[in-house]
């Protein structure tokens, strides 16, 4: 693949920051436009922002007009759409700002990349990639086989819901237009720079704060857990294929109930930083009400990725854990 300009939509997040690394280390050039809410921080990607490869623009991707100026000056080959309302609860509370941000948004920036291929090319050429989630497909129960890309879909929280309705608008318009598109779904990301409500951040500052370890329901629940720069791997091999249309799943085959990651953490912190006590974190675990319409199982079968694309994540997951737990703390 000759492309090398490359657009990343949500740049300035969490995951969106480590594919703007891997994309600087192999050469492309990067534009990030991220709006900077509580989910991006400009701090992510400070080390790259006087680097000559890298462009950033503050804007709401809702923001047409400032979109279209953005295209036609950078002009992109590759679109990644990071950009996205992610946490569930904050959905439960406010699910009007997700439905604007994941589903409009979306919109948008589908309209944005087929007007500039038409204005500029004459046909559809440029590589739209969405960042889905394994939460489209709902849950599982403990028995069941995971999560494939034929699984149907069955969102169970705003959240998810509303990236559903984004991947329903990315396949339409690859086969309305034509538009050369992949939709990827990823199962729970971990490591450095990751939002601080999120699950591991959150048992380490609760932990280190001496407060209780708030864990949902009864604790079993279970998440499959993936190293984000093992995900950001993955979409940059589909971004650099043709399977244009296809869907990919990428997991890390590490399925863990949230008392046993809290219970990983804190056996991590009690050697890091061990209490003066001589105490586990452990007895800071605290189960708390369940949230409403709380998955039960997420199992992500990542096997057409691997055979397709390459993909493999990483299997030193306690290695990943301790050093993400490192970077909090440091």
């Amino acid at each position: 693949m000759k492309s090398r300009n490359v657009i990343i939509c949500g740049g300035a997040g969490f995951i969106g920051s480590h594919m703007v690394d891997i994309l600087l280390e192999n050469q492309f050039t990067v534009t990030v436009i991220d709006k900077l809410t509580y989910a991006g921080n400009l701090s992510n990607i400070e080390n790259h922002i006087n680097d000559k490869s890298v462009k950033f623009y503050q804007i709401d991707i809702q923001n047409t007009d400032e979109l279209n100026t953005i295209f036609r000056t950078e002009q992109p080959d590759i679109i990644l759409n990071f950009a996205a309302e992610t946490h569930v609860d904050n959905s439960i509370h406010t699910p009007a700002e997700f439905v604007q941000s994941n589903i409009l948004g979306t919109f948008n920036l589908l309209e944005v990349t087929r007007h500039y291929d038409d204005e500029i090319h004459g046909q559809p050429t440029s590589r739209f990639i969405q960042i889905s989630t394994d939460e489209v497909f709902g849950d599982l129960n403990f028995d069941d086989p995971a999560f494939t890309e034929e699984t149907p879909y069955k969102p169970s929280s705003p959240y998810s819901a509303t990236k559903a309705g984004a991947d329903h608008l990315v396949r339409a318009w690859a086969r309305t237009y034509k538009m050369k598109t992949i939709v990827t779904h990823c199962s729970n990301n971990f490591g450095q720079r990751q939002h601080a409500e999120k699950l591991i951040p959150t048992i380490v500052r609760k932990a280190l704060s001496g407060e209780n370890i708030p864990i949902y329901g009864s604790g079993t629940n279970i998440r499959d857990w993936l190293y984000v720069r093992d995900h950001c791997s993955g979409i940059f091999q589909a971004m650099n294929s043709e399977y244009f249309g296809h869907s990919f799943c990428f997991g890390g085959g590490c399925e863990l109930s949230n008392l046993e990651i809290a219970g990983k953490v804190c056996a991590i912190l009690d050697t890091l930083r061990p209490k003066k006590d001589h105490q586990s974190y452990r007895e800071q675990i605290s189960l708390v009400e369940d949230r409403p319409g709380h998955d039960l199982r997420y199992g992500v079968n990542f096997e057409k990725s691997q055979k397709l694309l390459g993909f493999r994540p990483t299997d030193d997951f306690d290695g990943k854990l301790k050093i993400t737990i490192q970077s909090m703390i440091s």
